[in-house]
């Protein structure tokens, strides 16, 4: 969907006209970008897909994708909990490491750990994501019977790594099943392309 602009970017009520219309067209799905800090105007992916929920009732509302490292994921997982309790379960989860020097200055992660912090913040989320206490004492994170509810599933978990290609934890809370253990935890979608497509320009594919 149209996120970011150089010049002046529409209201909020153009926006939802926006959304309505992708749905009213046959459409499957709006997809957003991440990013702290932009040159152009840029909305947070978030709140965005939290308007086009409200406005629609049954799109596929994706993030491709959220720059994992960048953000808490203890909060994230809050938010994105929320988010899928209120567009009735239609969020498509891909999130990622990626941002500039100065986003990670901005932020205090160490951009030479953030393979390490991605690694640690996607266990983390995944398992707050499942609604249970969570005991977890990492080297970035530190929960005491940390608890998220409502647990979520997704209709779909991406992570993508920086050569584009995409796959999903094996034991992360997503609705459909996933083939044979590749390292580090990480599998993928049986019988599919890993290639994780970028984001279209209209946001949205037909059906």
């Amino acid at each position: 969907m149209p996120s970011s602009a150089v010049g002046s970017l529409g209201s909020g009520e153009a926006y939802a006209e926006f959304f309505r219309q992708v749905e009213t067209l046959g459409l499957d799905a709006v997809w957003t970008e991440d990013r702290i800090f932009h040159g152009a105007n840029m909305l947070d992916p978030l709140m965005l897909l939290a308007s086009a929920a409200a406005s629609t009732r049954r799109i596929e509302l994706g993030t491709a994708v959220l720059v994992l490292t960048l953000r808490n994921a203890a909060v994230l997982a809050r938010q994105v909990s929320t988010l899928q309790h209120l567009s009735g379960g239609r969020l498509a989860l891909g999130v990622s490491l990626g941002g500039r020097p100065e986003e990670y200055a901005a932020v205090g992660v160490p951009m030479a750990r953030r393979v390490a912090v991605f690694r640690e913040s996607v266990t983390v989320l995944r398992r707050l994501l499942a609604g249970e206490p969570v005991d977890h004492h990492g080297e970035f994170f530190r929960l005491e019977r940390a608890t998220v509810r409502p647990p979520r599933r997704f209709r779909s978990t991406w992570v993508g790594t920086p050569r584009e290609r995409c796959a999903a934890p094996e034991s992360w809370p997503t609705a459909g099943s996933w083939g044979r253990s590749v390292p580090s935890g990480i599998s993928r979608p049986r019988g599919a392309s890993c290639r994780m497509p970028r984001a279209p320009p209209a946001g949205t594919r037909a059906r």
